[in-house]
């Protein structure tokens, strides 16, 4: 059979097929996708996505006509960017695709993690066509590789795993379309990501259809995934989806959604304001106000109470504090400072309360420093040059919890 691959890649691919009952691959050929994104029907048509919707409806028929196709849906955390990725998952499969699903953790990493989540899921390692190409894969992926080819150079190792992987997508495409599904791209590992860059352009007369959600603030610290994009691009293989924030005709449809029942003009305004029309907290919003009993319907319509008490959902805090984890204590306590200021701030009037309070670091680079971490996570954003503040809160809720 033909690998496709150049004379030196099949050679690597081929050497000492392993025994799919071998021992040493007997506990990769199980399905084991420990990054697996849990899919759950999604009940409701998604909402204030149209021309997205249309997009991924493109790209897979593209996919499905027999070339591989790239969609990216980029935005910060509670855009909706996981949303589409399930609505992209019923699409596919509603088009005959057999469909992937696996999500990058920020905090658990490890050589091929996500490659191995992906050759090793259900849908591959059940599929009877590819079972020797996918068991082979895993074999190499998860270093059971053939022990005899332990004296190969390390970089004709990766080449092989690189060629095994490639040749496992192939196959398992061959039979029906090919849905990869990744959230959360960014946080992939580098291992995985050099193995995707491979994969684009291994099989780019397969018809795949590869769709990734990235947080385009952390995705420029990470340098094999602005590869990957830029390869992608630069032969035309994906499409860039930027999600914003919904404006308050798209959140009161939401609501609409949620609530089962049109919301009062008043309420849509005051939940669409709180939420500054970030999806995830509209619905945490309607749901923390149902709980609270501040929501009710009357005569078939949604309204807040009169006196309805500003609320912030836990699971809005749980999302900023888990944000908050991860940046330097100095960011975080340059951040309380720059909260006195209100939502948008000067690093100039950040530095005089500094020296006001006798901190050390009061120097407006160090400061510019301080707040770097905090973009990359989401929690601030930087303004033009030519603005009057040089930085500015995410969302009213995380200069509250700052």
């Amino acid at each position: 059979m033909e690998s496709g691959l150049p004379p030196q890649s099949a050679t690597l691919a081929s050497a000492a097929p392993a025994r799919l009952d071998s021992p040493a691959l007997a506990p990769v050929l199980q399905p084991l996708s420990p990054l697996a994104l849990q899919l759950q029907r999604v009940t409701g048509a998604v909402v204030g996505r149209p021309l997205e919707l249309a997009a991924i409806q493109q790209e897979l028929g593209v996919a499905r006509g027999g070339r591989l196709a790239g969609v990216t849906v980029e935005g910060e955390p509670g855009i909706g960017k996981t949303r589409l990725l399930l609505a992209a998952s019923e699409l596919a499969v509603a088009e005959g695709f057999a469909t992937v699903a696996v999500t990058a953790d920020e905090e658990i990493r490890g050589p091929f993690l996500l490659a191995r989540s992906i050759v090793g899921s259900a849908a591959a390692v059940e599929a009877p066509h590819a079972a020797e190409a996918v068991g082979r894969s895993l074999g190499a992926l998860s270093g059971h590789d053939d022990p005899g080819l332990s004296s190969l150079p390390p970089d004709q190792k990766l080449l092989r795993t690189l060629d095994l992987a490639a040749v496992a997508i192939r196959t398992l495409a061959a039979e029906r379309p090919l849905a990869l599904l990744i959230d959360d791209l960014q946080w992939a590992d580098d291992d995985s990501l050099r193995l995707l860059r491979y994969l684009v352009r291994a099989n780019a007369a397969s018809p795949i259809f590869l769709m990734a959600a990235i947080r385009p603030e952390e995705l420029a610290f990470v340098t094999e995934a602005v590869n990957l994009l830029a390869d992608m691009e630069r032969i035309g293989m994906v499409r860039r989806l930027k999600l914003t924030r919904f404006t308050q005709t798209q959140t009161a449809e939401l609501l609409r959604q949620i609530l089962g029942g049109k919301v009062d003009a008043v309420g849509a305004a005051a939940m669409h304001g709180q939420a500054e029309g970030v999806p995830f907290i509209v619905e945490e919003l309607a749901h923390a106000y149902l709980d609270a009993g501040m929501i009710q319907e009357i005569d078939g319509t949604w309204a807040l109470a009169k006196k309805a008490e500003r609320l912030v959902p836990s699971a809005v805090r749980t999302l900023i504090s888990r944000r908050a984890a991860h940046v330097p204590e100095g960011t975080k306590a340059a951040m309380s400072l720059a909260a006195v200021l209100g939502r948008h701030f000067s690093l100039k009037d950040l530095q005089a309360i500094a020296v006001q309070l006798g901190e050390e670091e009061t120097s407006l680079d160090a400061l510019d420093a301080a707040m770097s971490p905090a973009v990359a996570a989401g929690l601030l954003v930087q303004h033009a040059a030519d603005s009057a503040a040089d930085y500015g809160f995410s969302h009213d809720q995380v200069g509250a919890f700052a």
